[in-house]
C-alpha cells in the first residue's frame, strides 16, 4: 500500500493577477506544471537555500506573456512560477518567508 501523498506548502506567482500567495499542492512535477500552467519549468535558486522559483521555461514562446522581475536578476521573467523547497529527494515546504518572495517580485506594467 503506497503511503497518502501529503501536499507541500509553496507560494504561486500570479503576474497578470499581480500577486503572491500561499498555495498547497502534492510535491510532484504535474502539480507544479498545472499551477504554472505550463509544460516546463527552469529552476533558479534563491541564494544557497533549498527554495526555488520555478519558472515558465517556455514562456518567451507564448503568444500570452505577463512580464515580471527578481530584485537582482538581471533578466525579466514571464508568466506564472511557483516558489518550492528541493531537495535530492524531491519537493519539500518552502522555508523563506512570504513577506521575503514579496519584496524581490516586480511586477512590470503590460
Amino acid at each position: 500500500m503506497m503511503p497518502k501523498q501529503t501536499n507541500v506548502k509553496a507560494y504561486l506567482i500570479d503576474p497578470l493577477g499581480k500577486l503572491v500567495t500561499e498555495i498547497s499542492l502534492p510535491p510532484t512535477n504535474d502539480a507544479i506544471y498545472r499551477a504554472i500552467e505550463a509544460d516546463w519549468y527552469a529552476p533558479i535558486q534563491i541564494g544557497k537555500s533549498v527554495n526555488y522559483f520555478l519558472v515558465d521555461e517556455e514562456g518567451y514562446l507564448r503568444e500570452k506573456k505577463v512580464w515580471w522581475r527578481l530584485k537582482g536578476f538581471n533578466e525579466s521573467l514571464v508568466n506564472k512560477a511557483v516558489v518550492i523547497g528541493m531537495v535530492d529527494a524531491g519537493f519539500i515546504d518552502v522555508t523563506t518567508k512570504l513577506d521575503f518572495i514579496k519584496s524581490l517580485v516586480i511586477f512590470l506594467e503590460d
